[in-house]
């Protein structure tokens, strides 16, 4: 029997679900150099400033390799969803778009398929939010179940950097606090443990460089490179390395989803978004629920969203949009124009309010 704490009201979400995805973060920031005025602080992704880290294997029968090195001796496998020790980091020669590999207990695998991650159970608050609220997973991963104790089956795995709406909570008999957690695609829920579920506070949606602007902010993408550049009034606050869109084969045809040149604006922005797509039994199919921080500029649904799913930026592996690490996702969400305070769900542009988005 569960108890029932708070119940509130949910709004719906009534947007179409935007293309997405690709298959953390190996790559490497650059700052401006000299800049005329102070800029904002550089977002920080998780294992950027230390060698010293804990990871998640993003697939089965990951490689670790005697040296970093991709002909190296294989001498061992990592299983699915394992989390290791990172203990170093060793640049290579090879491939050439994420030389990164990281050191581990028995030899070395490389970064794109490890994500970096944290471990941070919570404790339960003593008051929660009024009305229905954020929420961040902060451990490697939890298994959402369809009814609130830890005996119903699994609806998802929830990875860590994911965000979710919870609308409310529950105690099972055992006195573990569950979030109902609203599934915007499915527009149903699932349940989901509160010790692995940060709040997140309305401070981490307060606006970054509100005094600029809006039309001295902006952002070019380079979809041949595949990097990322932000502005503030023509000074480089930072760049570093993304995946745009690529081609990719359904039904025995290719079809085109890269990210289309252009210039564009902020449309409309999601903190959170079930994304889907594609035959889910292929090998390029998609079912990717809590992608954090969606900045959408076109209407097709291109955004800039955060990814949990690989950790191979500077190549083209996306379906659209412009994966970069979440942490990053979370910055430019707060940057860019329009602002929005940690009760919306969903907010859209006004005319030319959005910030500049130019895709190459």
């Amino acid at each position: 029997m569960n108890k029932d704490i708070t119940r509130r009201n949910f709004l719906k979400l009534a947007v179409a679900t935007g293309i997405a995805a690709s298959l953390p973060f190996a790559g490497q920031l650059t700052f401006a150099s000299n800049p005329t005025y102070p800029l904002p602080s550089p977002p920080s992704p998780v294992g950027y400033a230390t060698n010293t880290f804990m990871a998640r294997s993003i697939a089965a029968g990951v490689y670790v390799r005697a040296s970093a090195d991709r002909n190296a001796e294989v001498v061992g496998y990592l299983r699915e969803d394992q989390v290791v020790l990172v203990t170093g980091k060793v640049t290579a020669e090879e491939p050439q778009h994420n030389p990164v590999w990281y050191r581990v207990q028995d030899g070395f695998v490389h970064s794109s398929w490890l994500q970096p991650v944290r471990i941070r159970y919570q404790k339960t608050p003593a008051r929660f939010p009024k009305n229905s609220f954020l929420t961040e997973v902060s451990v490697p991963f939890v298994d959402a179940r369809w009814e609130p104790w830890f005996g119903a089956g699994k609806a998802y795995r929830y990875y860590y950097g994911t965000t979710f709406w919870i609308t409310s909570i529950s105690e099972d008999d055992a006195g573990n606090v569950w979030y109902k957690v609203w599934d915007d695609r499915a527009a149903g829920y699932h349940y989901a443990p509160a010790r692995a579920m940060r709040i997140l506070p309305y401070q981490e949606f307060s606006p970054i460089s509100p005094q600029v602007p809006p039309d001295q902010k902006r952002i070019h993408v380079d979809s041949q490179t595949n990097r990322i550049s932000v502005y503030e009034y023509d000074q480089l606050v930072f760049e570093l390395p993304i995946c745009t869109g690529d081609w990719y084969k359904e039904g025995g045809e290719w079809k085109d989803y890269t990210t289309t040149p252009g210039t564009y604006r902020v449309l409309w922005k999601m903190p959170s978004r079930h994304m889907a797509g594609g035959d889910l039994a292929s090998a390029d199919g998609f079912d990717l629920p809590g992608v954090p921080w969606c900045t959408f500029f076109s209407s097709s649904g291109m955004a800039i969203h955060g990814t949990y799913w690989h950790n191979d930026f500077g190549v083209r592996r996306s379906h659209g949009c412009v994966n970069v690490p979440s942490e990053v996702a979370h910055w430019l969400y707060r940057w860019t124009t329009p602002y929005l305070s940690a009760d919306v769900d969903y907010q859209p542009a006004k005319n030319k309010e959005g910030t500049l988005i130019e895709v190459i």
